[in-house]
């Protein structure tokens, strides 16, 4: 899959690893001890919008979810290689809205 269609996704990923590198460090300056259980990721809208990209994007959420667990356990110091990864995805239901809907529960 050509990632170039999407040049903001590497940078999108720094800004959020940047950001709970410097979110820990906040707390622990002020006497916490912060720990990551998990992650709650919802995602799917932009890559239902070809067959090309929903057709990739299993393999790419795998590859995702190990990314975070190595990059976020190398920010903690903690071992995430196990962490808990809990993601939702869009339906598409163009009959009803024109574009993707979030099932309902």
């Amino acid at each position: 899959m050509d990632l170039s269609v999407n040049p903001k996704i590497g940078a999108m990923y720094t800004r959020f690893m940047q950001t709970v590198k410097e979110g820990l460090a906040k707390l622990i300056q002020q006497g916490y001890e912060p720990v990551i259980e998990g992650l709650w990721w919802m995602q799917g809208e932009a890559e239902m919008s070809t067959y090309e990209m929903s057709s990739a994007y299993g393999e790419l959420l795998t590859t995702l979810i190990a990314d975070m667990r190595a990059d976020l356990s190398k920010i903690s110091g903690a071992d995430l290689s196990e962490m808990p990864f809990v993601f939702g995805l869009p339906s598409w239901n163009s009959s009803r809205t024109g574009g993707p809907v979030f099932e309902e529960a």
